[in-house]
């Protein structure tokens, strides 16, 4: 089995994409900025060693690839021309209006009521968050 992420410009975007692991979220965060970068990049990343481990195969392209599943942001789900029909597509809706050319869709924000093709999952922390003292607690000091 085969899972393929899309998002585009990865070749001048994410040129080390192959030497980057899931530790490099944190430690690189400047990059993880932006839905596709987030959602599909940073997935395909963080989930490369346990889907191998499970036996299913990821990829990462620019184009679909047909007799898999393929998992791709709204914004790279707008090309009209794009050969969806013959591939499985899971798109990624994040806070978008919804994406009609898929067979499934993962929405970020579960105020919506959920159906059939619809799922809820929570989006990944923001990478590079410093965590809050917590010797603060609710203490507000400075807001900017």
């Amino acid at each position: 089995m085969r899972m393929h992420f899309v998002a585009r410009a990865l070749s001048t975007a994410w040129p080390d994409l192959n030497d980057l692991s899931e530790h490099d979220v944190a430690a690189q965060a400047a990059p993880f900025r932006g839905g596709v970068n987030n959602w599909i990049v940073q997935t395909f990343l963080r989930l490369r060693q346990s889907l191998l481990a499970a036996g299913i195969t990821p990829t990462i392209g620019e184009a679909f690839i047909s007799g898999c599943v393929n998992l791709a942001h709204r914004d790279c789900l707008n090309r009209l021309l794009a050969p969806y029909h013959r591939s499985y597509v899971v798109g990624i809706r994040a806070d978008r209006p919804p994406v009609h050319s898929c067979d499934r869709e993962i929405v970020q924000n579960d105020l919506e009521p959920a159906n059939a093709r619809t799922h809820f999952l929570p989006f990944w922390p923001q990478a590079g968050l410093i965590a809050r003292d917590p010797s603060r607690r609710s203490r507000l000091q400075r807001m900017a």
